[in-house]
């Protein structure tokens, strides 16, 4: 009876593995060192659905936070994001390999890469038109946003009218809060903007209605700026004013954006017909209303002419 040469058992055993000092978990993974079972359902499977329990809660979050600092969270969880799926993908991948070699059956290891295979295709499609999109995005806000037009958020000296003049800018929210808080006689809020931050603009405009100021426009407020306008308890514009719309734009501009817009102009009361319209109307563009579309809308309380309010 011949002996098979030394050499052709196949026992599992990588010799220089054993010679390695023993890594910490996450090298141990990304090396395939770990178990299959462990690295496909407790890391893999298991991260997956981690990531996207974080993603939705940083999504249902965001208005707790303030625009600069949720624009941190978003930025750091997208960078983890996009480095950890890698890790979990290479990781499982050789350990599905690892898997085969050591006696495991190849189906299991073969469905294992077509998964990995499928979420490295959405994981490409998310970093090309998610994160790097997003990265000069928030990487502007958390700079100071200077893209947007600087503001001023001034109380008059009677103590009753508050005053927002420029963009909508990051922090804007903040300054706002402070100031009516800090002026508890404040009843009317002039505005005189080209708009800026969505967020900032629905978030200062939650403060006006619960406040219960009345807005005044008397030369333009547009983009996000209207949402401040729509939020007053009495909505006058003066003859001449400005007054323009368009639907959300920027990064996290979807569908979800765009219901939430809808239903912020439904709470204010306007017509169904006239947030169709706003939202029908690229970003690229300004739709301005006529006086009498927005007061038949809802938009708009009155008109000063003449030194009196036509309603």
């Amino acid at each position: 009876m011949s002996i098979p040469a030394v050499g052709t058992y196949n026992t599992g055993y990588d010799e220089a593995a054993s010679r390695r000092p023993r890594a910490f978990y996450f090298m141990r993974h990304f090396r395939g060192e770990l178990t299959f079972k462990v690295s496909f359902w407790v890391n893999y499977f298991g991260g997956l659905h981690f990531l996207t329990l974080i993603s939705y809660a940083l999504i249902y979050a965001k208005d707790e936070f303030s625009l600069i600092t949720f624009s941190y969270l978003a930025l750091a969880f997208s960078l983890v994001k996009s480095f950890g799926m890698p890790w979990l993908m290479v990781g499982t991948w050789r350990s599905a390999s690892n898997y085969v070699a050591q006696g495991g059956k190849r189906l299991w290891s073969i469905s294992a890469k077509a998964v990995i295979l499928v979420g490295a295709y959405y994981s490409v499609k998310m970093i090309v038109f998610q994160t790097i999109p997003m990265i000069p995005e928030y990487g502007g806000i958390i700079t100071g946003d200077k893209e947007t037009r600087p503001y001023g958020v001034i109380v008059h000296s009677d103590g009753k009218i508050i005053q927002f003049r420029g963009g909508l800018r990051a922090g804007a929210e903040g300054d706002f809060r402070d100031k009516l808080r800090s002026s508890t006689q404040i009843r009317v809020l002039q505005i005189e903007s080209d708009g800026g931050r969505l967020s900032e603009g629905m978030r200062i405009g939650r403060m006006v209605r619960n406040a219960g100021l009345a807005t005044v426009v008397s030369t333009h407020c547009e983009s996000a700026a209207t949402f401040l306008l729509m939020s007053g308890k009495e909505r006058i514009i003066t003859r001449g004013a400005k007054i323009g719309f368009h639907r959300p734009s920027g990064v996290g501009s979807n569908d979800a954006e765009y219901e939430n817009v809808r239903q912020f102009m439904e709470d204010a009361g306007i017509s169904k017909d006239f947030v169709d319209r706003v939202l029908a109307t690229s970003p690229d563009d300004m739709w301005y209303p006529t006086y009498e579309e927005m007061f038949q809308a809802g938009v708009v309380t009155g008109e000063f002419v003449d030194g009196k309010i036509r309603r």
